[in-house]
C-alpha cells in the first residue's frame, strides 16, 4: 500500500474512533490495532497523537468545504444555495459533534486556527451568495449582509448536537430555523417566488 493510502486509511479510522469514543479515550495502540499495522509504522507516518488529531480535524473541515462547493452547483437560486451551505455545516457539526467539542476543550489553539482558516472560507462563500442575491434584488433593502452572516455563523457554532437527542429531529429543526431566518431577509418579490416553489425547495434542501 502506498504511503498516501496508508495515511488516508489511518486518518479515516482515527476519525471514526475519535468521533465514537473521544480523543482522550483512544490511544495510538487502539488505532494501529484497528488498522492491523504496527505501532512503529503508525509513528513513522504520524510522529504523535497530536499530529494525527490535527490531520483528522483538517480532513473533516476539508470535506465540509468540498461538500459546500458541490451544493453551490445544485441550485440557481442564490439563497437556496445558502440553505445548502447551512444544511451541510449543521449536519456535519452534528455528525462530528464529539470531535468538534473535544477539539475546543483539549486542543483549543489548534481548533481556533482551523476555525479561523476554514471559517473565513465559509464566510466568503456566504458573502458571495448574499451579494449575488442583493444584485438580483432578492434581499430587502435594510439587510446588513455582514451582520446577517455573522448571526448565521454564531448560531451554527452554538447549535450543538451532543448525541443525546434524536438526530433527525435535530437536523429537521435546524433546517427549518435556517429557512425561516433566510426568508426574513428576502424582498417581497423573492418571498413570493420562494413561497410559490417552497415545496420543491424543501425537497432539495432535505435530500441526504
Amino acid at each position: 500500500m502506498e504511503v498516501k493510502d496508508k495515511k488516508n486509511k489511518i486518518v479515516e479510522t482515527a476519525i471514526e474512533l475519535f468521533n465514537t469514543r473521544g480523543f482522550k479515550s483512544v490511544t495510538m495502540d487502539d488505532i494501529s490495532t484497528s488498522i492491523h499495522i504496527s505501532k512503529r509504522t503508525l509513528y513513522e507516518l504520524f510522529s504523535s497523537k497530536d499530529e494525527l488529531v490535527l490531520a483528522c480535524m483538517t480532513q473533516v473541515h476539508q470535506e465540509m468545504g468540498r461538500q459546500r462547493l458541490e451544493f453551490l452547483e445544485k441550485a440557481n437560486e442564490p439563497l437556496l444555495m445558502t440553505l445548502f451551505i447551512l444544511r451541510n455545516v449543521i449536519l456535519n457539526r452534528a455528525k462530528y459533534w464529539r470531535m468538534f467539542e473535544e477539539a475546543d476543550l483539549y486542543y483549543p489553539e489548534m481548533s481556533a486556527q482551523l476555525i479561523k482558516s476554514f471559517g473565513n472560507k465559509f464566510k466568503d462563500s456566504l458573502h458571495s451568495v448574499f451579494e449575488e442575491a442583493e444584485m438580483a434584488g432578492d434581499l430587502c433593502g435594510s439587510v446588513d449582509i455582514d451582520a446577517a452572516i455573522d448571526l448565521i455563523i454564531t448560531n451554527i457554532r452554538h447549535s450543538r448536537y451532543k448525541g443525546d437527542s434524536d438526530y433527525e429531529q435535530f437536523s429537521s429543526r435546524m433546517r427549518e430555523a435556517c429557512y425561516t431566518y433566510l426568508r426574513g431577509l428576502l424582498s417581497v418579490k423573492a418571498i413570493e417566488r420562494y413561497d410559490k416553489h417552497k415545496d420543491e425547495f424543501r425537497r432539495i434542501i432535505e435530500k441526504k
